[in-house]
């Protein structure tokens, strides 16, 4: 395979990504990969936990004759901007700027071009196909179809939940410090008023900074609404393990778009796309992270683009 490191300009700002190009393979279909949310870099890395996602799926896809494009998120890696102030608006701009600009590459002629999104990157990707009439298809990786509120309190009750059953005596003591903060949920509940009041971009919550606007216009977002606009061909990948998006809502999502989408939720599967066969935990990330991203997932996404092209 190719890997060709490029820039491009979204809103006079330019972002920096890697083209992947099959060997010897003329007009390729190509996958745009779109992030989940967090200061993320083209491979879904963050400073402080390295997913590894998209760049073993483009890996996994060249192989087997699609090429794809990744790119660093604004201010991430070796792209320009500020990441801290970025809204998701923006967030879904710089999506369609990517698809446009691996669209008009003159050197790398690709064929129908897919849009796969993972987390946030599930509610982009169908919003940049709902503008375009030039998108083969979606792929959405567990995504979401309630709204964000919901999301945090239901992610809030599932560390409460983890923190409840976490063993030894790291277990005892963050139970410990959690009812010193007034618990997870109270504490979860009282920074999403804080995010929602914001008259600023950015505020502090516990000494840290937060995109308040980022919050503010996903808090705005209506899913379902997104996801009726759906028109393309669509997979669908939830995990049974989904601590962070709720394996119901790809079902859910599956039932709007009707004959078009293809799901699949896959046994063990968790947010960060591992196998996890025992007690899912927020907790196990950092060892989970330690093992390769699940084939099963890229497997998928060949047979599915293999059985249109």
């Amino acid at each position: 395979m190719i890997e060709n490191k490029v820039s491009f300009q979204s809103d006079k700002i330019a972002l920096a990504g890697t083209l992947t190009l099959p060997n010897n393979v003329e007009h390729p279909p190509a996958v745009l990969f779109i992030h989940g949310s967090g200061p993320l870099d083209r491979n879904e890395n963050a400073k402080t936990m390295a997913l590894n996602i998209f760049n073993v799926l483009a890996d996994t896809l060249a192989k087997n004759g699609i090429a794809s494009f990744r790119y660093d998120k604004r201010g991430i890696g070796d792209s320009k901007g500020v990441y801290l102030n970025t809204g998701h608006f923006e967030l879904v701009e710089d999506a369609g700027a990517a698809f446009e600009f691996i669209k008009s590459q003159s050197f790398a002629k690709l064929g129908p071009i897919y849009i796969a999104g993972h987390s946030e990157g599930a509610l982009i990707a169908p919003q940049v196909a709902n503008l375009r009439n030039d998108v083969a298809g979606i792929i959405l990786l567990a995504p979401i179809i309630q709204e964000l509120e919901a999301v945090l309190l239901q992610q809030a009750k599932n560390l409460k939940d983890d923190i409840a059953t976490m063993p030894g005596i790291g277990g005892f003591l963050t139970r410990i410090i959690v009812s010193l903060i007034g618990g997870v949920k109270k504490k979860q509940a009282k920074a999403i008023a804080k995010l929602k009041n914001a008259k600023t971009e950015v505020v502090r919550i516990d000494f840290q900074k937060i995109n308040a606007r980022w919050f503010q216009e996903m808090f705005s977002l209506k899913p379902r609404e997104i996801m009726e606009k759906i028109d393309v061909q669509t997979l669908i990948i939830g995990g049974e393990k989904d601590l962070q998006c709720d394996p119901a809502d790809a079902v859910e999502i599956a039932k709007i778009i009707g004959d078009k989408a293809q799901v699949h939720i896959i046994d063990d599967l968790n947010h960060i796309l591992r196998l996890e066969p025992e007690k899912a935990r927020l907790s196990n990330y950092k060892k989970l992270l330690k093992k390769p991203l699940d084939p099963i997932v890229g497997q998928l996404m060949l047979n599915w683009i293999k059985s249109r092209n």
